[in-house]
């Protein structure tokens, strides 16, 4: 239910920022340029909604990576109309704009993706009060 609250009331702001990636493509590089149109001055809060296409070996290791970056993660399991189960890790936090933060949080997902064996893919989402 959580998380069908946090996609209700999630504003897609950063499309150009959503990214993928495979592990089973050794040339796979992210180098992404974040642009928001949100008031800078203030803080806001951000959610990243990481959907993997299979169970990661890793799992924990992604789930410690954004607790450290100050996300609060929480996972959420569906079962498509074809019987493919996706896992869908929701993380979010209240921050001052930074793309430093961004690009760093990319780079992390793009780590995590190579070292869980899976393939995932993520979008940033400005969460709307």
């Amino acid at each position: 239910m959580k998380l069908i609250k946090f996609l209700l009331t999630a504003i897609v702001l950063l499309l150009p920022v959503c990214g993928s990636a495979s592990p089973r493509t050794s040339d796979h590089h992210t180098d992404q340029t974040v642009t928001l149109e949100i008031d800078r001055s203030q803080p806001f809060e951000l959610g990243v909604i990481i959907v993997f296409d299979s169970e990661p070996k890793q799992f924990e290791a992604l789930a410690r990576r954004l607790l450290e970056n100050g996300f609060d993660p929480s996972l959420d399991v569906i079962q498509s109309d074809t019987g493919h189960i996706q896992y869908i890790l929701m993380a979010q936090k209240t921050m001052m704009f930074n793309a430093d933060t961004f690009n760093a949080l990319s780079s992390t997902l793009t780590k995590a993706a190579n070292e869980s064996g899976g393939k995932l893919s993520w979008k940033f989402a400005q969460i709307k009060k």
